[in-house]
């Protein structure tokens, strides 16, 4: 049977390729690693920065986010640009995503932007530049950073929504099968959605490509 393919930021207990040189650890990684299938990347590396580097980060000029080396003053938003378009358009069968926090390449929600200055950031709630390209072409699939799973209900769903695709992959198009087996699930989630899913169900001619 298929298991769930995430794809999950190198640096979480796979390689210590963070700027400093270490990594970071996540228990439900670890966890999930005898239930799901890991593609990991780390984009800074594969846009060839060293391990350990020096560190970069999300300044806001004028809203034009660019991704800057402060040591350097070195510009890497085209090559991250570049790169994390290409990997995730070549993605062709994922289910989900584990994120490194406040990365500036990964972090979701929680990434410091900066004032073109340097002196200070703007904001502390905005997305890396991959992680912004992973919401723009996948933001239909469950995307997460390792520090929001610690909490509960967002892991319970976060959870729920893998093992679901990944159950509805494996249904070999037998989608009334599927919607029989977690009625109840997805009416708690959203009934309207819900109701449209009855109505393809009530349909004969149905497949995959209808949801």
């Amino acid at each position: 049977m298929r298991r769930p393919k995430l794809v999950v930021s190198k640096c979480l207990g796979f390689e210590n390729c963070r700027y400093n040189g270490q990594g970071s650890s996540s228990k439900l990684i670890d966890l999930l690693g005898e239930h799901v299938d890991f593609y990991t990347v780390c984009p800074e590396v594969e846009i060839g920065l060293s391990t350990p580097r020096e560190a970069i980060r999300v300044v806001d000029y004028d809203n034009d986010k660019r991704l800057i080396q402060p040591k350097t003053n070195t510009d890497f938003t085209e090559n991250m640009k570049k790169f994390s378009k290409n990997y995730i358009t070549s993605l062709e069968d994922v289910d989900g995503f584990i994120l490194k926090s406040k990365s500036p390449s990964c972090g979701i929600k929680d990434v410091k932007i900066y004032h073109k200055s340097g002196k200070s950031s703007l904001t502390s709630g905005g997305n890396g530049f991959f992680a912004q390209e992973v919401i723009d072409t996948k933001g239909h699939l469950p995307i997460e950073n390792e520090g929001r799973l610690k909490n509960y209900s967002i892991r319970d769903e976060f959870l729920t929504k893998i093992f679901m695709i990944n159950d509805f992959k494996n249904s070999n198009e037998d989608i009334k099968k599927f919607h029989n087996k977690h009625e109840l699930i997805l009416r708690s989630y959203s009934i309207n959605n819900y109701c449209k899913l009855n109505e393809i169900c009530n349909n004969k001619n149905i497949s995959k490509d209808h949801v």
